[in-house]
């Protein structure tokens, strides 16, 4: 019978004593008979459990896992035998055999939905118990394999570099992997159950006709063919694209045509690729023309180089002319730069290091030039170096226009260092970025010693500096400069001083990072003169009021600016101030006042 074969194949393939079984049954008597017949076959009984939720959780909580669950259907407790072995089957792959007293058609209904391996009706007979555990394992073992060949067939055809399309018997499209969609334009889900012939149109390159497809003609002869040549595919959006294409017919077991595979690939990609390097060698050219750069191609055991165009006129030669030998190049190095050229090349060569260098070269025409230098070198299987390819740019506006700013920045530290006010550049951290000699000062460091650090970081840290940080932080709210016509300042010798704050924003030298750039005048001294001079004009002012004799002052015009408001005459001080003399006596006496 075929049960005694699956028995004596899965006998033979050695499972059967490595099973292990668990047992779910509520009647201990009749689980521990099956339990000694299953030993007695050379299974190992895992476990004997009594109702549903004790099943689930075992299986839950213990590893290895049972091979195969005999379940009874009728337990007592919340869950039943269906409903455990449903738990199961969700979370976990192992077969399951039913224990039934009934075969009622309802109760198998609702086992049915659980997908069970098979059903035993108790009381168990043995060799009907062993035929069905046997069978189940078997057949678990074979749906297992079979899935994972699908995975591995699935997993294959998603990332093969070949477009794929397979047929049934009828020319329909019954599977195809993405590159397949990709050429077709066709997704997977529109094109299942379509002709071939319609997701995978072709014509001729030349006479744009119809050209049958080769799974036609396959399942016509169940004979492997190939396109001819200068065949086009027509993808769902009308695009035309030249492909190579085979076709082979997929066979049963007597060799009968069950459907179609096509394989194929667009041959253009070589013809793009050769485009593309033409275009790139193009462009590479004008690039190194543009950003005044050029690559080499040493070869060191035979001493001689390549160089592209771009080299050539670095070194003010003519493009296309013999390079020089990496001898002869010693004599386009400066004089002072050649030691520290071969020093980076020896370690380049021993330490297997890039090669990285900015030095000059001096042209024929006797102009020095920057250049920075990046290379790479290349070895034989046996370690041996081989050549030195890498690239070469003109970097002489770069230092040109470097050590303006170098100039330029020394210029604006002597400036700044030379001002008796404090100005400081602090980023949103609060690290100082920029310190005139005045701001260190107070620190008693020098600018270079402060920059980096951050205020609580220094010896002075005045009690106002939270204030700081929050003014700074609306700079770089709003974007805007901030004028702090008086700010109290305690130094860190407790002395109170008064400041005159202007921030603004800011951009660091060689950084995009924003700062705030402040500058403090110490105005104490102005305040308090001042004050001192608002005191000594009161001083005077009472002292003037205080006497009998007129005083008074006058402009160039004779309107009077003063006057003490002396009583003699009864005339307020704001009636005086403004007018001229004519306007309170005659003409002599005001001449005489003038």
């Amino acid at each position: 019978m075929r049960s005694s074969s699956i028995m004596s194949e899965y006998e033979e393939g050695g499972y059967m004593a490595r099973e292990h079984i668990m047992i779910v049954e509520d009647e201990l008597v009749i689980a521990r008979e099956i339990q000694l017949t299953l030993e007695e076959f050379g299974y190992r009984v895992s476990d004997l459990v009594s109702t549903g939720d004790a099943a689930v959780r075992f299986v839950t909580e213990h590893v290895p896992r049972p091979d195969l669950i005999l379940m009874d259907i009728h337990l007592r407790g919340k869950i039943d035998g269906i409903e455990a072995a449903e738990q199961i089957r969700r979370r976990f792959d192992i077969p399951v055999v039913y224990l039934t007293a009934d075969d009622d058609e309802e109760t198998l209904q609702r086992a049915k939905i659980t997908e069970p391996s098979g059903y035993i009706l108790k009381p168990c007979r043995e060799r009907e118990l062993r035929v069905v555990i046997e069978t189940a394992l078997y057949k678990h073992e074979t749906e297992r394999r079979l899935r994972e060949k699908e995975r591995w067939l699935a997993t294959t055809l998603a990332s093969i570099g070949d477009a794929v399309i397979t047929t049934d018997t009828l020319g329909r499209v019954t599977s195809m992997n993405p590159i397949a969609e990709s050429l077709t334009g066709w997704p997977w889900a529109d094109a299942e159950g379509r002709a071939v012939s319609e997701v995978m149109p072709l014509i001729h390159e030349y006479s744009h006709q119809p050209v049958e497809n080769p799974a036609l003609d396959v399942l016509a002869t169940n004979m492997r063919t190939r396109l001819e040549n200068h065949t086009m595919l027509v993808t769902r959006d009308g695009e035309e694209i030249p492909i190579d294409d085979s076709a082979a017919p997929i066979q049963d077991a007597e060799g009968q045509p069950t459907g179609a595979v096509l394989i194929f690939h667009e041959i253009c990609e070589r013809k793009r690729m050769e485009r593309a390097l033409r275009e790139s060698e193009r462009r590479l050219k004008a690039a190194e023309k543009m950003a005044q750069l050029g690559h080499y191609d040493i070869d060191v055991q035979q001493g001689t180089a390549q160089w592209s165009d771009g080299t050539f006129r670095m070194f003010g030669l003519e493009p296309g002319a013999e390079a020089p030998t990496l001898e002869t190049y010693r004599d386009y190095i400066h004089p002072e730069d050649r030691d520290a050229f071969y020093q980076q090349l020896d370690a380049c060569v021993r330490e297997q290091t890039p090669f990285d260098l900015e030095y000059r070269i001096v042209r024929e025409d006797g102009e020095v030039r920057f250049v920075h230098s990046l290379g790479q070198i290349n070895r034989d299987e046996r370690g041996n170096v081989v050549s030195l390819f890498g690239t070469l740019q003109d970097i002489t506006a770069r230092k040109r226009a470097e050590e303006a700013v170098r100039l330029s920045e020394a210029r604006l530290r002597q400036v700044i260092d030379l001002v008796p006010h404090r100005i400081v550049a602090r980023d949103r951290q609060g690290r100082i970025l920029l310190a005139n000699k005045k701001a260190a000062d107070t620190v008693k460091l020098t600018p270079e010693e402060i920059v980096g650090k951050t205020q609580e970081e220094l010896d002075e840290r005045p009690i106002e500096y939270p204030q700081y940080l929050k003014t700074d932080q609306h700079v770089f709210n709003t974007g805007k400069p901030l004028f702090i016509p008086e700010q109290s300042h305690t130094s860190p010798d407790g002395r109170q001083l008064i400041l005159q704050i202007t921030k603004m924003p800011y951009l660091v030298s060689g950084t995009e990072e924003p700062a705030v750039l402040g500058i403090a005048i110490d105005i104490t001294a102005r305040k308090r003169a001042e004050e001192a001079l608002r005191e000594s004009e009161e001083r005077l002012r009472m002292l003037l009021e205080s006497t009998e004799d007129i005083i008074f002052t006058q402009d160039a015009q004779g309107r009077y600016l003063y006057y003490n408001g002396a009583s003699r005459y009864g005339v307020q001080a704001e009636e005086v101030v403004g007018k001229t003399p004519y306007e309170f006596f005659d003409a002599p006496e005001a001449d005489a006042l003038l």
